[in-house]
């Protein structure tokens, strides 16, 4: 779990720092606004959060093999 974790805030940061980026080319947040951390807590709860729960699912374990006696 720790390792799908780790990779899954790694994706969700990723996420939040591009949604940043083009919040801040169409308009939508100014530079002034991008430097409050109010902000970045917002960009985190509305792209981040869910490439975060995206990313336990994407980088869950594989299932077992089936083994021929279980067939």
């Amino acid at each position: 779990m720790a390792y799908r974790n780790r990779r899954a805030l790694r994706l969700a940061a990723v996420v939040t720092v591009a949604a940043a980026v083009v919040a801040g080319m169409v308009g939508a947040m100014s530079v002034e606004a991008l430097a409050t951390l109010d902000a970045w807590r917002r960009l985190a709860a509305v792209a981040g959060g869910p490439a975060w729960l995206f990313g336990l699912w994407w980088f869950r374990m594989p299932p077992r093999p089936v083994h021929i006696e279980e067939l």
